[in-house]
């Protein structure tokens, strides 16, 4: 008998406004800018600091994810070790409505104290977390944050759908259906020919821009592309974004004959996936045989 994995993914929808993280200048480098700050936003994620009282009782643990790690929780150069105890150095400023900001000064380098010159910083791992940090700002899925360093190449990205900072960045999770406009904001980190594509067809396009807006129309459901891209005349960079979008639910009777769970037809060629469940409005069966896309 032919086998056959499925795995069930659910899809849920909520309201985007804003990001987890933001940070300032938009394209970090390592040997850029001297100050770079960081905002959270503990309305999302996991939203672990959401309503925290305290607002002088927030502080970062933070590292570096350079070309020496090994994955994205071997943090090195882990500035303020203790996670169980406040340090002023590691304090991080209330803005007020859930947000924290923290302020690196003199450089990324100096900061984390990298003297290899060899070894180039790919990310700032990060975590906001209360002084005994017995409460820890992540990830809506539990997992570390991290902020992309560039180098001193053309570099873009889509900004808008926010997306999670994760360790391969994620789009949030977008409440939009067929019919509706899509917003779309992309960033260049130099004045260059930019271009935005949404599912292979040109949405925008501006020339000596380091921005750039559209807001196509979802014209059908399914798996949806963004791409921004940017060019200088000798380099193109890009950016890209995948998320799903439910097509309109069809309803029809069950074949004669079928239970709960698999069933398997005539030949084992092909299946018949029987699941109940009432409170769910979408239920997306993903496997090797649509090759474990939704």
């Amino acid at each position: 008998m032919r086998s056959l994995l499925v795995t069930l993914a659910v899809l849920y929808v909520c309201d985007v406004h804003a990001q987890l993280l933001t940070w300032s200048p938009d394209f970090i480098r390592e040997g850029g800018a001297t100050v770079v700050e960081i905002t959270m936003d503990a309305s999302k994620g996991n939203r672990g600091l959401r309503n925290y009282a305290n607002t002088s009782d927030v502080y970062v643990h933070i590292g570096a994810i350079t070309t020496l790690s090994t994955s994205g929780t071997d943090w090195k150069y882990v500035k303020f070790s203790s996670f169980t105890s406040p340090n002023p150095q590691a304090q991080a400023t209330s803005l007020g409505t859930d947000k924290w900001r923290f302020t690196i000064n003199g450089g990324l380098r100096s900061f984390f104290g990298i003297t290899n010159a060899s070894e180039k910083i790919l990310r700032i791992a990060i975590l906001f977390r209360n002084g005994n940090g017995t409460v820890v700002q992540r990830n809506a899925d539990g997992s570390d944050m991290y902020v992309p360093v560039y180098d001193n190449g053309l570099a873009v990205r889509i900004d808008n759908p926010p997306v999670q900072p994760t360790l391969v960045p994620m789009p949030e999770p977008i409440s939009k259906a067929v019919g509706d406009k899509l917003d779309i904001t992309a960033k260049s980190a130099a004045a260059s020919s930019m271009r935005l594509l949404f599912n292979g067809t040109q949405v925008a396009s501006q020339s000596g821009a380091s921005s750039l807006s559209a807001s196509p129309t979802i014209a059908a459901g399914g798996m949806q592309t963004i791409v921004a891209e940017a060019t200088d005349g000798t380099v193109t960079s890009r950016d890209s974004l995948k998320f799903f979008i439910a097509q309109p639910p069809q309803v029809l009777p069950l074949p004669s004959g079928v239970r709960d769970g698999i069933n398997y037809e005539s030949g084992d060629t092909s299946v018949v996936l029987v699941l109940h469940a009432p409170q769910k409005a979408y239920v997306h069966a993903i496997g090797e045989f649509n090759d474990w896309t939704q």
